[in-house]
């Protein structure tokens, strides 16, 4: 549960309960609904402070604000109510005076338990998190006094104490580091040292714990403790006719039911990626290098396809079959298993069988279905040509309706990024459209707009952590045509090679380390471009790629893969990136090694085909 969701459920909280109560006047609702909003603020600024008391003396002006805050709160309240002495005030501010108590004493007794980390029982947990929103409960009786009439009461708290419980057992488990490194005890820590002294387990780093966390299922059983709490809320909501916050309550269940996949996702690549080699084979010749991560691919080509990279919205199939598909058939390699492949693939370019269609999945599969058969489908076609845009740069979606459908996004929230054209969709695309004779006017008007991205050093990558991906397809498509002049092709095989290590390969900027994936491209420019002005910087890299395959004939990967949120249009400008396979603004590995295995495989034929003309 994030903080913009319960933030968002707070400044709803009156309209979702307002039907309960239909004589209220909607203005003095509304009021009501900012004066809770004003003192939930109080509290959460009055919490933050006791939390880092170390530092009182530095937030002394957010501790008057806080009081401030709280005397303009009462003072609207007795506006709007009444003051003790009136009859329906007396019955407010009585309730709010014993919700006052248990919130107080909630808090206390949760501070007593961390300091001491003393057990909690479930029944434990699920009191303190309803106790740590007993002002909440607030709201209900001063609609309640607001109305004059009697509403069911009792149903409305159930549910509002159905869906806290549900809020801190999400909670808990996403600020599970944050906590231990703020010294807060909590349920999912409980549960864990439990846990870990059950399996005689002695573990002290955090993010070893946090991992721990999943593996242990312990994250999972929360989650769907969670559920639980949500459907029962829903059902008395919908019993006593709230359907808008039924609808809210049944959108957030579906929310938790996906964080639930994402956790299984995460544990199935975590066990995974266990069992790659991490051990070095050095001193294969070229020959059974090629030979070894071939092999290595064919083995991971399962049920005939391959997957990789793990996202938000499940695991690569199409995309990264396509992909891997091209690579291998552009040197003839294991034809017999790409049209397997092929075969079992989606007729239309997608990510995975379960989402919309992509310019890049599109892209690949195109050029697969080139390089096999030589026969594209129509329909394929047609569909692709609709992520070019007139400029003649390519985006990754078109359809903005059902893009914010399937993302279950809200008109306010911009999508503008990922409908935007990008230099690494549009060059993967000319390089397959250079393939594509009957598409020529396509190919000559993205080959004119890269042209004119070089000339002014705005050739960037979106999806990409490093510009060494959009500049090497770039080229590779520029050297399909002599309508790029000459300059254009060296200034561009300039900047690629700018990027190369001594030792002969190429850094991933998101980890500063060497990346076999964007070394076996910066390869692949050597060779495709005057190869032979560059053959000590092309034999440094091909030693160093020999040099870092494993044992199992893979190559080691990172976090390659960046995915910005659909309002960014300049991924420079994200302020921080998160190392995770899922959301936005987050980086990713291909966790299969397949994606970059493959690329090192044909940047080495690209090699070996250059040594034998």
């Amino acid at each position: 549960m994030s903080k913009q969701r319960e933030s968002y459920f707070y400044k709803q909280l009156v309209p979702f309960l307002i039907g309960a109560y239909p004589n209220i006047q909607v203005q003095k609702a509304e009021l009501l609904g900012k004066c809770a909003l004003g003192y939930f603020n109080v509290l959460l600024t009055i919490d933050r402070l006791i939390d880092q008391k170390e530092k009182l003396n530095e937030d002394v002006a957010q501790l008057f604000g806080a009081i401030q805050l709280h005397e303009q709160v009462i003072r609207q309240l007795c506006e709007l109510i009444g003051n003790q002495s009136s009859t329906g005030g007396l019955t407010f501010w009585s309730n709010f005076e014993v919700l006052k108590k248990k919130y107080v004493q909630t808090i206390l007794f949760e501070k007593q338990i961390s300091v001491a980390q003393k057990h909690l029982s479930e029944q434990n947990f699920e009191e303190l998190a309803y106790g740590k929103s007993a002002i909440c409960c607030a709201i209900v009786h001063g609609l309640q006094a607001l109305c004059k009439e009697d509403a069911e009461l009792s149903k409305i708290e159930t549910i509002l104490k159905h869906i806290h419980i549900a809020f801190q057992y999400l909670d808990d488990i996403s600020d599970f580091k944050k906590d231990i490194e703020e010294n807060q005890w909590t349920y999912p820590q409980v549960l864990l040292n439990d846990y870990l002294e059950r399996n005689a387990l002695e573990v002290h780093d955090i993010n070893i714990r946090h991992k721990y966390l999943f593996l242990s299922g312990i994250a999972q059983k929360m989650v769907q403790k969670s559920v639980f709490h949500y459907e029962k809320a829903a059902d008395l909501a919908q019993n006593i006719g709230l359907f808008d916050l039924q609808n809210y309550l049944l959108k957030e269940r579906a929310n938790a039911l996906f964080y639930q996949n994402e956790i299984n996702y995460l544990i199935e690549k975590t066990q995974l990626k266990s069992k790659k080699s991490q051990i070095f084979q050095t001193n294969n010749s070229l020959k059974d290098t090629i030979k070894n991560g071939l092999k290595y691919l064919t083995n991971n080509a399962k049920e005939g396809f391959w997957t990789d990279f793990m996202t938000s919205a499940g695991r690569g199939k199409t995309w990264i079959s396509s992909y891997i598909g091209v690579q291998l058939a552009e040197h003839n390699l294991v034809p017999e298993l790409l049209k397997t492949v092929l075969s079992d693939l989606s007729k239309t370019g997608s990510y995975n069988d379960s989402v919309m269609q992509d310019a890049d999945s599109t892209t690949f599969l195109i050029g697969l279905h080139q390089a096999i058969n030589g026969n594209i489908p129509g329909s394929l076609i047609d569909s692709w040509l609709k992520f070019q845009l007139p400029d003649g740069s390519w985006a990754t979606y078109h359809n903005e309706a059902e893009l914010r459908q399937a993302l279950d996004l809200e008109t306010d929230i911009s999508v503008q990024g990922w409908l935007s054209g990008h230099g690494c969709v549009s060059a993967a695309a000319a390089l397959v459209l250079s393939n594509i004779p009957n598409l020529s006017n396509q190919y000559d008007k993205t080959i004119n707009q890269l042209v004119d991205l070089v000339q002014n050093n705005s050739l960037n990558a979106y999806w990409w952590t490093s510009d060494v991906y959009v500049q090497v397809f770039t080229l590779l498509a520029f050297c399909k045509t002599d309508c790029v002049p000459p300059t254009i092709k060296t200034k561009l095989l300039e900047s690629i090679i700018a990027l190369q290590n001594p030792d002969g390969f190429w850094r991933n900027p998101s980890d500063g380390e060497a990346s076999p994936f964007y070394t076996a491209l910066g390869l692949k420019a050597m060779v495709a471009y005057q190869a032979k002005n560059h053959r000590i910087k092309i034999e440094n890299t091909i030693r160093w790629l020999q040099n870092h395959q494993t044992t199992d004939g893979s190559w080691k990967t990172s976090r390659i893969l960046r995915i910005p949120a659909t309002d960014v249009l300049h991924p420079t400008l994200v302020k921080h990136w998160r190392n995770s396979s899922f959301g936005v603004n987050a980086l990713s590995d291909d966790h299969n090694r397949v994606f970059t295995t493959s690329t090192v495989v044909n940047a080495l034929a690209d090699y070996q085909k250059f040594i034998q003309q």
